[in-house]
Order: structure tokens, then sequence, then C-alpha cells
């Protein structure tokens, strides 16, 4: 069994689907499979699943021969807060440091708008 880790609030779910034939993707949260939610699929050979709170989710997928893929298990973690704070601090700073050193090469250059 595959194991990821998602950290990033979002996964793509990737498979190999020659033509268009339909597919059923199932999401447990035990490797049983037991209740899973499923997705029936048309075409595509990718899912993005977002919105996922902090766990483990088991992931298989039944292709055009009938048969089910491989379990794939993804271990979602968030950044934790104070992190994702960290680093929206972060951007704001150098978003900062770029308008003022954009009004002050505007200031030097004395260039003045048409």
């Amino acid at each position: 069994m595959n194991t990821d880790r998602a950290t990033a609030g979002y996964f793509v779910l990737s498979w190999d689907n020659p033509g268009d034939h339909e597919a059923v993707l199932e999401e447990s949260a035990a490797a049983e499979f037991t209740s899973p939610d499923r997705w029936l699929l048309s075409g595509v050979s990718s899912y993005t699943r977002t919105g996922l709170e902090n766990g483990v989710y088991y992931y298989r997928i039944k292709g055009a021969d009938g048969r089910w893929s491989e379990t794939l298990k993804v271990e979602v973690d968030h950044h934790p807060l104070p992190r994702a704070f960290m680093f929206f601090s972060l951007g704001l700073v150098l978003f900062m440091v770029l308008v003022v050193s954009l009004y002050i090469g505007h200031k030097k250059t004395g260039v003045q708008p048409a």
C-alpha cells in the first residue's frame, strides 16, 4: 500500500485511463472501505481532493476491467496555525518592502506620469 502525506490543503489522485472509460473512485476512513464515499468518473485520469480534515484516508479505483486498484493511503496533516500565520506575515513584510522600494525608486528618478 502506498502512503502519501498532504499538508497543502489539497492533493491530486491520478491514474491511467485509456480512452473514455468510466471509473469508480472510492474514499474511506477505514482500510476495509466500510461506508466509502463513491464518485463515478468518466474520461478523466485525475481527481483533485480538497476540504478534508486532518486524518488518514484510503482510496481505490475500479477501472473498465472491473478490478479494484491497489489501495492508496493518504495522511492529511495541515500546517499548524502558527506556521500559517508566519507564512502570511513573511509575505506581508516582503510585499511592504517591494512597495517601499518602488516608491523610493520612483521618487529618485523624478519621472512624472504623462
